[in-house]
């Protein structure tokens, strides 16, 4: 897992720095990379280059520079995957870091226990979406997805669809089923019937409405008003530990 560090004031970005390389350490995560910068417009100029990042701690308020959400929002147009970590002293940005899907909220100064809490879902969310497969028969073969390859499921009697992302080329896998034929195969934390006919994949879910979930495949997957709080919850705990604000929800 690749984390990148991004802070303009040097002490909080030595300490947030010096908490990881623990956390990497007392959980035996030596294979996790820890890239830091002080300038938000340096990172930029380094992920336009090619540099993968897994998780990104940004500081909110930069002085002179792009701040964090508008990186943020930069950062999302070209990569829908990566987990962001904002690092704040208010609260008033969580409407904000909703639209850019943050992936949590850390408090100045950095509690390691917060931190490490932080991490550890971190890196069991990427394990289960980068390695972690699902493995069905389909067409006389057997085909093997990793889960964030599945962007939605919908079921087309007597077939599912899998609408999948592979290469960024868009493709549909069919299978002869239902959807009681998915269930225990699934992991829960990212897949969610939102509708009679869809599952979708909370990593691809860009907005929630009331009756539609937005895609970041551009796809709109109906909801069914009695699965709206579940599919809710579900976001609320990938993406923000159970603090969320939703589109037209009240």
């Amino acid at each position: 897992m690749n984390i990148i560090i991004c802070d303009d004031d040097l002490t909080y970005l030595g300490k947030l720095t010096d908490h990881v390389n623990l956390w990497k350490t007392n959980n035996h995560r030596e294979e996790s990379k820890v890239l830091t910068f002080h300038s938000s417009e340096d990172l930029l100029v380094q992920m336009g280059k090619g540099m993968k990042a897994d998780i990104l701690f940004l500081d909110i308020l930069f002085e002179s520079e792009m701040n964090g959400l508008e990186l943020a929002w930069t950062i999302r147009q070209r990569d829908e995957k990566v987990m962001i970590v904002f690092i704040t002293n208010s609260e008033a940005y969580a409407k904000e870091g909703y639209a850019v899907r943050a992936f949590r909220y850390l408090s100045k100064p950095i509690c390691y226990a917060d931190l490490a809490f932080c991490l550890d879902v971190a890196y069991r969310q990427f394990t289960l979406a980068h390695n972690e497969y699902f493995i069905f028969t389909g067409a006389g073969s057997r085909i093997v997805l990793r889960y964030d390859q599945i962007s939605f499921i919908e079921a087309r009697s007597p077939y599912i669809e899998i609408h999948t992302i592979r290469d960024r080329d868009e493709d549909v896998v069919r299978i002869r089923g239902t959807f009681p034929l998915l269930e225990g195969k699934l992991p829960e934390e990212l897949f969610i019937q939102c509708h009679r006919s869809y599952i979708v994949n909370i990593l691809n879910v860009q907005s929630i409405r009331r009756d539609t979930v937005y895609l970041s495949t551009k796809d709109r997957i109906p909801i069914s008003r009695s699965r709206f709080q579940k599919l809710c919850d579900t976001f609320d705990r990938y993406y923000q530990g159970g603090n969320a604000y939703y589109v037209g929800s009240h």
